[in-house]
């Protein structure tokens, strides 16, 4: 017999690999297919679970919590959406845990070498998407605090190029309300992010997914991070200690400038995601224009005297 959460029939059981403070599988309503992720934590207390009643209500407010700040970033999440960034369909609690039900991507198993392996108009067309769509939720306040390959799924569009749909946002969060620890993975850590692990005052916002941006670029070009001395492990501890990150001699210095300002140790020094589109030729306006034309538009606007017209910069999506 199915399993029924909510009204999504599970299309088999949940799964814990990859998944961190959750389980995760594939879900059926309406004859659609979605993905849903259930959350480990935190836990809503049953009437029959053995708890005093000053704990149950304290932890029935941890979840009422962790309820509106979902709500709120789901909710900022679907206004920028950009057929590259993950859509949320639905989020709940059933029972005693909380779920998230979003679109699922079916995607093939292409990673940062194989974009390396494209022409150079097709990754900078590449980078273009992913600048874009970064830029479009950091508009709204988004920190993904997660970005690396294994959430940037590549796909082929039907012209030809490549492009990334983002997902997993679930180490994300609303700029101004950061977790004490960003759960993220250490090869793409912001220096920062580091430093807040030990002290909770270290401020972190979006500047964070910049860092990650600015390796990201050169391993999509050249198919490896920027490297550095062998006596460090990952990125994020050469720049604390002012050692320097080596540039593979084929990324381009137009891109080498970018990369480096994205790489800086002071997040202040840093651009933003829409200032590193605008360098890449894709007005900053349109970066930030997250109106539902993207569901039957790829292009890129920019605004001028009250009028649309095409820039003729591409930026490949999802829905292509």
């Amino acid at each position: 017999m199915a399993t029924i959460i909510k009204d999504y029939e599970l299309e088999g059981e949940l799964s814990m690999r990859d998944a961190g403070n959750s389980r995760w599988g594939f879900c059926s309503k309406g004859g659609h297919s979605y993905y849903i992720k259930e959350f480990l934590s935190p836990v809503w207390p049953e009437a029959t679970d053995e708890l005093s009643p000053r704990l149950v209500e304290r932890r029935r407010r941890v979840c009422e919590v962790f309820y509106q700040q979902k709500c709120a970033f789901y909710d900022a999440l679907m206004q920028c959406r950009t057929g590259n960034n993950m859509v949320v369909y639905d989020f709940f609690r059933w029972r005693s845990h909380y779920y998230v039900v979003t679109d699922r991507v079916y995607a093939g198993t292409l990673q940062p070498a194989d974009v390396a392996r494209l022409s150079d108009e097709k990754k900078m067309t590449f980078l273009r998407a992913l600048l874009h769509s970064v830029a479009a939720f950091h508009a709204q306040g988004i920190a993904h605090a997660d970005l690396k390959p294994d959430n940037l799924l590549v796909k082929h569009t039907t012209d030809g190029y490549m492009t990334a749909k983002i997902i997993d946002f679930d180490a994300g969060f609303m700029n101004g309300n950061a977790p004490a620890e960003v759960p993220g993975d250490f090869v793409y850590l912001a220096p920062e992010a580091r430093l807040r692990m030990d002290n909770p005052e270290v401020p972190i916002d979006c500047k964070i997914d910049v860092f990650a941006l600015g390796l990201l670029m050169h391993q999509y070009w050249t198919g490896e991070v920027p490297s550095f001395s062998s006596k460090y492990h990952y990125a994020f501890e050469a720049v604390l200690n002012n050692a320097d990150l080596v540039f593979a001699p084929s990324f381009p210095l137009s891109l080498r400038v970018i990369a480096a300002k994205a790489l800086a140790k002071n997040p202040a020094d840093r651009p933003s995601a829409a200032e590193m589109l605008q360098s890449l030729g894709v007005s900053t306006r349109g970066a930030q224009d997250t109106t539902s034309r993207y569901s039957d538009s790829t292009k890129v606007h920019e605004h001028s005297t009250g009028t649309n017209h095409r820039k003729g910069f591409y930026v490949p999506s999802d829905l292509d």
